[in-house]
């Protein structure tokens, strides 16, 4: 979803939040699958008793004291600003609450995965992510390389009836529930089968969860072995899967479109969207896309309206509620002139074009329309910001004088702590996109900046300076009498 820059759209977002609902899941069975060859009923009731026992014993020293030691313990290791040091750090961490969950009889496994969440709740985040992240995809290669070592091969030539078979059933049943769940939930049939087909493979943690049965006697080692594979063969035709989803959903949605849409099934569409969003986008372009992926994040419901036809098309592409217009007229036809009442003042709209004149034109009509309506508006220049103060707009204006997705980045903040979400929590935000347009984009994007071009001017007119130094050092020894370069030359160097 990343590589293709699909974590935004509808079936990116819903493929995100299953996933993410299958992570929260992982704690229970780790804990769960250890009473699989329990026995009889009550076995597994006294099982399950010192389970919670032991989980309550391993847990309450975590939840009562250590988050407070681990904030101070990072917050003296962050001062220091060894990134070896907090690298350490988070590893050890991450072993020691292993032991600890093994000492009380419980899936090291688990210990890890709460670290990790542990680690991700404390104030230092960002700089955990940026000590590890040399390391990380080399773990990440390490764990598969050992699950690797698992996977019987002779199974697959001796056996690939077996094999395939049991691969296609997985597929099959996963990908028929998933776009089943996918499609109660109101979600076109075209987005619903390519979240199927990116999620019918198995997850990761099955390599786990099928090592922990091996070990308490659930499944054999033969059992376990064909799991493994099937599980690894899986994973391997992910990408092929999903561009098969891709392809099928884009052909479903050119075959939607040639065949038309009514302009009272539109109407219909946007008033239902206006009514459920809580911030208005007008203009879908860079900054409006910016602010939409940062709503994503905290699951905010939005709407979004653009003149340009290109825009609309590829979005609506991608099953998002973006629709051509203007916001003002096409909302009056949508709500039948009951649109002063929808769009009140606990809604937000948030102006995008950076051209003033435009701008100033937009935001007059929003506020014609809806007196209520609190508007948060793009301006370039002190006088644009002044100009948008007169309509009781919230101007806000790049801290640089560039046009740049880092420079826009406090229109999402404000847009944030303007639903109401704490200062704190809406700047945590905004870092992570900040860090993840960084890493994507790396130095390209900053060497347009005007920091590094200043940066870079001076470290040229540095480089100038000491060159012309040393030529004017190169003319004087040239001019010199050859007793006076002597001499010199006999002379100490000063200090």
């Amino acid at each position: 979803l990343d590589e293709s820059k699909e974590r935004g759209t509808m079936h990116g977002r819903s493929a995100f939040g299953i996933l993410l609902f299958q992570d929260l899941v992982v704690p229970f069975l780790l804990v769960l699958l250890p009473m699989l060859n329990a026995g009889s009923s009550g076995a597994i009731l006294a099982a399950v008793r010192n389970a919670g026992v032991n989980a309550l014993l391993a847990l309450s020293p975590l939840l009562l004291g250590g988050r407070f030691l681990l904030s101070k313990m990072f917050a003296f290791v962050a001062e220091s600003g060894n990134t070896v040091a907090l690298r350490s750090l988070s590893f050890f961490t991450v072993l020691g609450m292993c032991y600890m969950f093994q000492v009380f009889s419980l899936s090291n496994t688990l210990g890890a995965f709460l670290a990790g969440v542990i680690l991700s709740e404390t104030a230092y985040r960002e700089s955990v992510e940026i000590a590890i992240s040399p390391i990380r995809e080399d773990l990440l290669g390490l764990f598969f390389i050992t699950v690797g070592f698992g996977i019987d091969l002779s199974l697959v030539l001796t056996k690939p009836v077996l094999v395939l078979s049991a691969m296609s059933g997985l597929l099959l049943c996963k990908a028929i529930v998933t776009m089943g769940v996918c499609r109660v939930s109101g979600m076109s049939f075209a987005n619903s089968q390519h979240v199927g087909f990116l999620l019918c493979q198995a997850g990761e943690f099955a390599f786990v969860m099928f090592g922990i049965a091996r070990e308490v006697g659930a499944f054999s080692s033969q059992q376990a072995k064909l799991l493994l594979t099937v599980t690894s063969v899986s994973m391997a035709c992910t990408p092929l899967l999903s561009r098969v989803g891709r392809d099928f959903s884009r052909c479903l949605q050119e075959k939607k479109q040639g065949a038309g849409v009514t302009s009272s099934d539109i109407m219909g569409e946007v008033r239902e969207k206006l009514e459920g969003a809580r911030v208005i986008i007008c203009g879908y372009g860079r900054v409006g896309v910016l602010v939409t992926q940062l709503l994503d994040t905290k699951f905010i419901p939005w709407v979004a309206f653009d003149v340009d036809d290109r825009i609309v098309a590829e979005a609506r592409g991608k099953d998002l509620p973006v629709f051509l217009g203007d916001i003002p007229e096409i909302a009056a036809r949508a709500m039948n002139g009951k649109d002063a009442a929808c769009l009140d003042a606990k809604k937000v709209a948030v102006v995008t074009p950076s051209d003033a004149v435009g701008s100033l034109h937009m935001v007059r009509n929003l506020r014609q329309a809806y007196p209520d309506l609190r508007i948060v508006a793009r301006a370039m220049t002190e006088s644009s910001a002044r100009s948008l103060r007169g309509f009781k707009a919230e101007p806000i204006v790049p801290g640089l004088p560039e046009d740049t997705i880092l420079m826009n980045l406090p229109i999402g903040a404000t847009v944030l702590k303007a639903l109401g979400c704490p200062e704190k929590d809406a700047e945590a935000v905004v870092n992570n996109i900040r860090q993840e347009l960084l890493v994507s984009e790396g130095q390209a994007k900053l060497k347009s900046g005007a920091l590094y071009n200043l940066v870079k001017w001076y470290h040229g007119e540095r480089e100038q300076q000491q060159a012309d130094a040393a030529e004017r050092a190169a003319e004087e020894v040239a001019n010199s009498p050859p007793q006076a370069v002597a001499g010199a030359s006999a002379e100490p160097a000063p200090a």
